[in-house]
């Protein structure tokens, strides 16, 4: 089962759960005219949990999963670092061509910086500069963070030395992302807006897990981004999924 919530002029809002299990301050997370949420029905072996609930079907047991996927606009880098999802820096770079950067030890699965983003061209050698690693199979970059993963099913051995040349665009001062949480927080998530019907609604999600996705590109000159996505789940919290409430 599917639902997709149409809003205008949608406002969200986050509220992070503490070690303690409290609420942190409601925080603005942007604009959004949009979130979707799909429910489904998984079969699992038994047992008890607060976030999953348990359906029994014969001798079946199974979960009811809700996953998010929600696009925000206007967020500012203020918004990101009282959320805990990111941390910002005044960054300036220049236009590069052909640099070259060196990464002592490629460990596998491990985020390497570049110290450059808005990558327009990468090459990937060993260090000996005789091996070309391919990308998609040695290793993974993202272009606009500037950040390259090598993978352990290619032919980078665990903590090689490897070897960058790389071309970039020049960045003009201003706040830019530089790091992400690495693992996914949990908030409650309120989505107020109106709806097609124009009825003002509020939508609560007791507790979501988010990572970020997508488009991260800053507005030029600005604090703000275009917009950002950001895929989660939607667990069961005191009894409640998903509350839903007219004004």
């Amino acid at each position: 089962m599917g639902v997709s919530l149409q809003l205008q002029n949608g406002a969200l809002y986050l509220e992070e759960y503490q070690s303690d299990g409290s609420l942190g301050a409601k925080v603005p997370f942007g604009t959004t005219d949009t979130i979707s949420f799909n429910t489904s029905l998984d079969k699992i072996e038994h047992y008890d949990t607060e976030e999953e609930e348990q359906v029994r079907d014969g001798e079946d047991v199974t979960k009811r999963n809700i996953t998010l996927a929600v696009t925000t606009n206007d967020i500012t880098a203020e918004m990101l670092e009282r959320a805990h999802l990111a941390s910002t820096t005044d960054l300036t770079q220049t236009a590069q061509t052909d640099t070259d950067v060196v990464i002592a030890a490629a460990n596998h699965g491990e985020v390497n910086e570049l110290g450059y983003m808005d990558i327009t061209a990468i090459t990937v050698k060993d260090s000996t500069d005789m091996t070309t690693y391919v990308e998609g199979t040695d290793y993974t970059y993202d272009r606009k963070w500037g950040t390259l993963i090598a993978l352990s099913t290619g032919s980078i051995v665990d903590e090689a030395e490897v070897h960058v040349t790389l071309s970039a665009n020049a960045i003009t001062s201003g706040k830019t992302l530089t790091a992400f949480a690495v693992d996914k927080k949990e908030y409650r998530m309120t989505f107020q807006g109106r709806s097609s019907k124009g009825i003002n609604e509020k939508h609560v999600f007791e507790k979501v897990s988010l990572a970020l996705e997508g488009d991260r590109t800053l507005k030029t000159g600005e604090s703000q981004y275009t917009s950002l996505s950001f895929t989660g789940a939607a667990l069961k919290h005191n009894g409640k999924y998903h509350t839903i409430t007219t004004f």
